[in-house]
């Protein structure tokens, strides 16, 4: 997929080997989307895998498409759940040359391990975006240490250091790591004895 052009998304089924085309069938969108980012997740903790979905668009004459949370019904179908879960949210102010949905990328992880999934989006010259599950909607925190305002694109979750649970990384200009520390994340870079690349884009696991 060309950055910035629309293009058609793909689902594509494993059949017996064969790569097949699903998206129809399976009721997500399959109009032109610039999809930037996507991940599985289940969300709700029903047994299934849902889907999320980055759109956005920086091009004059093309709508900026939000993000989408699609939930999966256990039938091979999803459905879009954005607004039911609390992430039909704007993700930049009304001054930014961005419309629609995030440029970056996204996780999903325990955070603060009360059992349910949670969803880090990083928002590419905006606040990045925690949101927590808990047994309802997700709800917005705001923690200051998570919501770093830098030209952000990837990132991503590991147990750095071996403490049963996931501490962050980001690409922000400069690799930033985040230890967890029951709950909440502080800025250890510097302590890991890492030295800072100028520019970094991708974080991978």
């Amino acid at each position: 997929m060309h950055l910035g052009e629309p293009q058609r998304n793909l689902l594509l089924r494993n059949d017996s080997g064969t790569f097949v085309d699903v998206i129809a069938e399976a009721g997500l969108l399959d109009e032109p989307r610039v999809s930037m980012s996507v991940i599985w997740l289940d969300y709700d903790r029903d047994g299934f895998i849902d889907l999320y979905v980055g759109n956005f668009t920086f091009l004059p004459g093309f709508a900026g498409h939000q993000n989408i949370l699609y939930r999966n019904q256990g039938d091979g179908t999803f459905v879009d759940a954005t607004a039911a879960a609390g992430l039909d949210v704007q993700w930049y102010d009304a001054n930014s040359p961005h419309t629609g949905g995030t440029f970056g990328g996204f996780f999903a992880a325990d955070l603060n391990d009360d059992g349910w999934t949670d969803l880090y989006v990083v928002v590419d010259s905006s606040p990045n975006r925690p949101f927590y599950k808990g047994g309802g909607r997700f709800r917005e925190s705001a923690s200051r240490e998570l919501r770093v305002a830098a030209q952000s694109f990837g990132a991503t979750v590991g147990d750095i250091d071996n403490d049963a649970d996931v501490d962050l990384f980001f690409g922000s200009g400069r690799l930033t790591f985040f230890e967890n520390r029951d709950g909440r994340f502080i800025e250890r870079f510097a302590h890991a004895n890492w030295r800072p690349p100028s520019v970094t884009w991708t974080v991978t696991d």
